[in-house]
């Protein structure tokens, strides 16, 4: 239940906080006084839309807090779920808070238990916290989706429902994927040719990862060939090989060290220098071979030049084709045998999907069948709950008959719904035919019909907190006095608040709001809890008007006498 809302900068309202009650609460106050203002603060705080046009003139941003207390299982799962519980609080009794702020730049954010959260979990989380009905929720009860929701949300086949969607979607699934594999199958095949040649291609040209670098390394050697060879002799001559009466490196280095090893015996300390002179003598003869060995490998063979040349011209082609180096074609490779896989695969995979959706099939039509046997006889228990709730709202001879329509429709083509539709049928004065609720009811008669509707679906329905929002509008006299009992009557197994213009209404409340404007400087509308003589003055004033008069004071008093009596 909601058990206190707070309004800040909201059009005329500068600050209330508003304690909420179990039971029945009713709201009053004069035509203009703010009572819209009160339901369009709420529905702001539930994640309905904002305008900055709410915001009080001269404030910079406007907020609303509602706090809602003993909450269902469904809630608390559904707060746990998503880790928005409140952690912090220390009441027995575990609590909510959805907060929504606006500024004058059109920004608005929403808040759960303090914590930001998008506006669509703060609709998710109202639907299951309140219901509101207003005067102009008639246009939604015409609608036959919606009337068949009444009639499940009164059946107890809950289970069933779930059974049947889900079973529904998983065969859906299951033919769309067929279908789409049968529309796909002969351009599959004409793609198949296409994907075998690119695959043989690339089969064909056995690449390795690494390849082409070393390729390209080694034909850099075969192209260059005799050039290497000219220099690695050029080099061996310079160090070993007697030139134009020039003594080669070599000989040179054996001579200094032979001089260094004299200076030795002469300077004991020199010693490392003759030993330096002969390691560089062993590094020359060293590196001699390493030229000649490495000269004698290079080949000038033309046939393995031109091998190699055609072999990367082929990768460069490749390139170009599947990818920008031998990994990407590599990986193109794996994809494409991937789609050859599926299309040779498309009978085996078409026989595995039939086998699916056979059963689904038996099972969705059999589902169907059962919805459409329990709503048969829910609908028989509903209709006749209801006819005997209107009939206390003072409409005797009214009647509602539920036709439920079979579609025939087959399983590839049933709807969400299952395969019937639903209308209301309703007769409101005696000897006539049912006519569809929409042709034949006025505003106060769908009122109150509405009424009787949630009335027969309270015990079915979680959410412990029904705001009626002036559904009273067309009505009077004993009709008023026969919903204002009706409302009492929902008030003692939830909070229920009503809206309201009728003293019969106001006066069967255990809590009384009065909603009233200020005319000072800047217009302000205050909302104040009333009991005792104030209540019954307001009361009396609902009948005739400020002052109220003797008899309509009286009235007043008897009437909060007849809701104490019958409490």
């Amino acid at each position: 239940m909601i058990e206190l809302l707070c309004i800040h900068n909201i059009a005329i309202v500068e600050e209330a906080a508003i304690e909420l009650q179990p039971g029945l609460t009713v709201i009053t106050g004069e035509t203009g006084a703010g009572k819209s203002i009160l339901m369009e603060s709420l529905k702001l705080a539930l994640g309905e839309r904002a305008s900055t046009e709410m915001i009080r003139s001269g404030a910079k941003k406007a907020s609303v807090e509602a706090v809602f207390s003993n909450l269902t299982e469904t809630t608390l799962d559904w707060l746990n779920e998503r880790a928005l519980q409140d952690d912090d609080s220390q009441e027995l009794i575990p609590t909510v808070i959805l907060r929504r702020e606006l500024n004058a730049a059109g920004q608005s954010r929403a808040y759960i238990n303090h914590r930001p959260v998008p506006l669509t979990q703060l609709k998710e989380l109202s639907n299951l916290l309140i219901d509101i009905h207003g005067q102009h929720d008639g246009a939604l009860l015409f609608g036959q989706a919606h009337q068949l929701r009444l009639l499940d949300s009164y059946g107890s086949y809950n289970s069933l429902l779930v059974d049947f969607a889900k079973t529904r979607a998983e065969y859906r699934t299951a033919l769309a994927k067929l279908n789409t594999l049968k529309s796909t199958a002969a351009t599959a095949m004409q793609q198949r040719a296409f994907l075998e040649f690119q695959i043989n291609e690339i089969d064909a040209a056995n690449l390795r990862i690494g390849e082409e670098a070393q390729l390209i390394t080694e034909h850099k050697k075969l192209v260059n060939a005799e050039h290497i060879m000219q220099l690695c002799a050029q080099v061996q001559t310079m160090l070993c090989e007697s030139e134009n009466d020039q003594l080669p490196a070599n000989t040179i280095m054996a001579m200094a060290t032979k001089q260094l090893n004299e200076l030795a015996r002469i300077d004991p300390e020199k010693q490392i220098l003759a030993e330096r002179a002969q390691d560089i003598r062993i590094e020359i003869e060293e590196l001699v071979n390493e030229l000649r060995s490495y000269s004698d490998s290079i080949s000038t063979d033309q046939q393995t030049l031109e091998a190699m040349g055609n072999r990367l011209q082929m990768i460069a082609d490749l390139k170009k084709k599947y990818g920008g180096d031998t990994e990407a074609i590599l990986e193109f490779r794996k994809s494409i045998g991937e789609q050859l896989d599926t299309i040779l695969n498309y009978d085996s995979e078409m026989e595995k999907l039939n086998n699916e959706i056979k059963p689904l099939e038996i099972q969705l039509v059999a589902l169907a069948n059962k919805l459409s046997e329990k709503r048969i006889k829910t609908a028989a228990d509903f209709a006749k709950r209801v006819t005997t709730v209107m009939r206390d709202l003072s409409l005797p001879k009214a009647k509602l008959d539920i036709l439920l329509t079979p579609l025939g429709h087959s399983p590839e083509t049933m709807p969400a719904q299952g395969n019937e539709e639903c209308e209301f049928m309703i007769t409101i004065n005696a000897g006539e035919e049912p006519k569809s609720l929409r042709k034949v009811a006025s505003g106060g008669e769908i009122s109150r019909i509405m009424l009787a509707i949630k009335a027969v679906l309270a015990d079915k329905d979680e959410i412990q907190t029904q705001i009626f929002d002036e559904i009273d509008t067309g009505i009077s006299g004993d009709a008023a006095t026969k919903v204002g009992d009706k409302l009492a009557e929902l008030g003692k197994s939830r909070q229920v608040i009503a809206i309201t213009h009728l003293p019969q209404i106001a006066a069967r409340a255990e809590s009384h709001l009065s909603v009233e404007k200020k005319n000072t400087a800047h217009a302000q509308t205050s909302i104040n809890s009333i009991d005792g003589e104030q209540r019954v003055q307001t009361i009396a004033a609902m009948i005739v008007g400020h002052p109220p008069d003797k008899e309509s004071i009286q009235y007043a008093r008897v009437l909060l006498q007849r809701n104490q009596t019958e409490k």
